[in-house]
């Protein structure tokens, strides 16, 4: 007579822990570090060290890479949101949810990074330094190979495709990539600071070796 009473609450309790278990699996699934985070991070990163190690970034990459760095942070902020509602029942010091906290801090950091390595000179000065050799084998040669106008011919210096070369009376000045409606590269300069032509500017990278942004 009394098995069936048993049997009963048995039933109960293993729905009850299956429930719990389901419940477990589903909040780990809510709140496991999400990879594409990262992935994203390091693109940004990685594209941030692209145009950063050039003289200067054309007018469709740079449009490309404010929008998109302006995309990433609002699904970052809605995500975030989302997931804040989602974690409300789970534990508040879970492993899991730190590994989450953790992996939500890359897209910041990579901002970050990609800001300083956009507002600073040291990625170009770290590509100018391993071109070095190549740049200064061009500006030792103002006998280079020309085509039948007697116009500089495009070639690869190093890490950089240098698209045009001025021999000026001192030292040489190279663009490397278009900048907006302006034109960018590197000037190697024995002595002194370059000329400045037009609206020309100029900054200092090291030793003879200076980022130059010709503008008419």
């Amino acid at each position: 007579m009394n098995q069936a009473p048993d049997l009963e609450e048995q039933s109960t309790r293993e729905l009850e822990a299956g429930s719990g278990t389901r419940s477990s699996s589903m909040s780990l699934r809510i709140i496991r570090p999400p990879i594409y985070l990262a992935v994203c991070a390091l693109a940004l990163i990685a594209t941030a060290t692209f145009f950063a190690s050039n003289a200067g970034v054309d007018l469709e990459a740079a449009v490309f890479g404010v929008y998109g760095a302006a995309g990433l942070v609002v699904w970052w902020i809605v995500r975030v949101i989302v997931d804040l509602f989602r974690f409300r029942g789970g534990s508040r010091f879970s492993p899991s949810r730190a590994a989450y906290i953790r992996s939500l801090a890359a897209l910041p950091v990579a901002l970050l990074i990609s800001l300083v390595a956009v507002r600073t000179n040291l990625l170009l000065s770290a590509r100018v330094f391993v071109s070095s050799r190549a740049l200064q084998d061009i500006a030792a040669d103002v006998s280079l190979p020309r085509d039948g106008n007697g116009d500089w011919v495009p070639r690869t210096a190093g890490l950089f495709q240098i698209s045009e070369a001025e021999f000026l009376h001192g030292g040489v000045r190279f663009i490397t990539t278009p900048c907006g409606f302006d034109e960018c590269g590197i000037v190697f300069w024995k002595e002194g600071i370059p000329p400045k032509i037009g609206e020309d500017s100029y900054w200092h990278l090291y030793g003879p070796w200076w980022r130059w942004r010709r503008s008419w």
